[in-house]
Parts: C-alpha cells; structure tokens; sequence
C-alpha cells in the first residue's frame, strides 16, 4: 500500500506538481444497485445587490474573527481528487497563484496552503485520517487556555469533500455523512484548534459528467447532500458564536458553465464529451474549469473584505 504524505505545503505551482498516491474514485465501487441565496452580509437585500461574482456564496456569516482574505496567509485543506489529483493543476493552484501575484504586487506576505487532500477519499472513511495527519503536525490544545500553533486569525480551513460520498452512498444515508464532516471536522477544529475561519464547498454537478451520467440517481444524492450541508452549517453557526463561514456552491459555478460552455470559450459538445475542454476524464475537471472555480472563489470572497460589512451578533 502506498504511504500517503503527511501533509503537502503548496506555494508554487512546482511544489505541487510531483507524484501523488492515485486512487481511483471510489464510484465505480458504490454498493448503489444502480438558490436560494443567504447573504447575510448588512446592506445586501437582494441577488441584484450581491452581484455575479457573489452568488457563488450562498450562506456567509463572518464576524470578528475574519479580518479579510488579505489577512489569510495559511489554508489548511482537506479533501479528495478535486483538490489533489496527480499533476493536475486544481483550484488550490490556481488561487494560490492568482493571490500571490496580487500581493507581490503590494508587498504583502504570500499566502500558502497546507494539504491534506488525497483522490478518492470520502467523509466516511477518510476524513478522520486526514485530520489525524493535521493533528499529528499541530497537536489538539488540552485545554481551552492552551494557544493554537496556527494563528486563527490568518488561516482558514478548507473542506472540499461529499463528491465520493454521494457516488456510492444511497440518499437516505446521505445526512449522518454530512453530520460526520460538521461534527467530526469542523467542530473537532474549532475546539481543538482554536479554528475560527472555515470556507465549504458544496457538491458540483457530477451526474452531468460523462461518467455521472450513468447514474441516473446521482443529481438527487447530490442535491440531497447540498441540502444537508447549508443546513447544517447555518446550525453550526448559530452555535458557534466564534466563528466565521463560507459555503461556496461549486454547485452553481459548474452549473452555469455547463449550461452556457459558450460564455467560458468551451464548445458545445464539451459539456458531456470526455477529455474535452470541461471534463479531463470520465469524472475529473480539467485545469481551465478549476481555473474559473478559483477565479469565482477569489472573488467571491474579496468582496468579504470590508470589515464594515461584518455582522453583529448583538
């Protein structure tokens, strides 16, 4: 069995390309027999006032623990093949890129990611090995008075994972899954270390990929996951009082991509065609759709940057 890596420091585009244990995503294994937008920011009432480049967002609660992305200098990810997949070129990349230039710019330190993302691992049976490896290099506080190794302030914690779940999982099974990764992930963070900056992602549109069309139950299992997932992170948050939160809908950048390919410089018929400009395989983005999912992330969240527009709990 090939070992995984303890971690992965990516800065560079050449930290991150070098061999990486490939697993195949675990659909083809499925036991399976076969927006509303909530902004909360102050001032925003409406998807008219939020604007293209925020609808991506679609919850968002930021209170003084977010002094702004130019404040971030240190991602910590956890995920599966859409974060890490061999010499792909993913999201984490393209904005780890797209940041730096812009603070070389204006003599800003650079930001950088820590990463524990592997292909093919699922909430259910990887995300605990996957915070295990971060505990390991930033040991859990004993205490509440204990401080973190990681400055809360300028690192936020990423979880891009549910898509492997939502291959080989039945719909009704769907929701202790998602309770695993805000329980299991995100609270044990935030309590034990001192984790106060959190970005999710939602499921994309994999049962429009070529291999997704296949199952036809799949987009129920992914709209089922989404669901969940809003849900219980605005729970989360009503608890968490600490805490700031973005859930970026991956949902809805992929959605509009495949339903205006056009607009991207796609052709038509690369919304279902294998190895085309949109799919690099069966189930896999290729690097120019993750470069327009950093490109929306980025600025998405450049428009939290306003400490004006934070919200009260008061």
């Amino acid at each position: 069995m090939t070992k995984r890596p303890a971690e992965h420091i990516c800065t560079t585009p050449e930290d991150y390309h070098e061999s990486h244990p490939s697993k195949k995503p675990c659909w083809k294994d499925s036991s399976d027999p076969e927006s509303e937008q909530l902004c909360l920011q102050k001032n925003l009432k409406s998807d008219e006032d939020i604007g293209d480049n925020m609808s991506s967002i679609v919850f968002a609660k930021h209170r003084a623990s977010w002094c702004g992305l130019r404040r971030i200098k240190t991602l910590v990810v956890f995920g599966d093949s859409s974060t890490r997949y061999g010499s792909t070129k993913t999201w984490l990349i393209h904005l780890l890129e797209k940041i730096n230039i812009q603070r070389e710019k204006e003599d800003l330190p650079s930001i950088s990611a820590r990463n524990y993302a592997n292909p093919g691992d699922t909430v259910e049976d990887d995300l605990s090995d996957q915070l295990t490896r971060f505990f390991d290099r930033f040991p859990k506080k004993s205490s509440p008075q204990d401080q973190p190794i990681l400055d809360p302030s300028e690192t936020c914690y990423v979880f891009w994972l549910g898509i492997n779940d939502c291959g080989r999982t039945m719909e009704e099974d769907l929701e202790e899954i998602t309770k695993t990764l805000i329980e299991d992930g995100i609270e044990e963070l935030y309590t034990k270390a001192s984790a106060r900056n959190f970005l999710i992602f939602d499921v994309p549109p994999k049962d429009r990929s070529p291999g997704g069309l296949e199952m036809p139950d799949l987009a129920n299992r992914i709209s089922t996951w989404n669901t969940h997932l809003k849900d219980l992170t605005t729970k989360f948050m009503e608890e968490s009082t600490l805490a700031s939160l973005f859930l970026f809908s991956t949902n809805q950048v992929v959605t509009e991509i495949l339903d205006n390919p056009t607009t991207y410089d796609f052709q038509e018929d690369d919304v279902d065609q294998e190895g085309g400009g949109i799919w690099m395989d069966e189930l896999h983005f290729t690097s120019e759709v993750h470069t327009i999912i950093a490109d929306k992330l980025h600025q998405a969240l450049s428009k939290f940057d306003s400490t004006s527009n934070r919200i009260s709990d008061s």
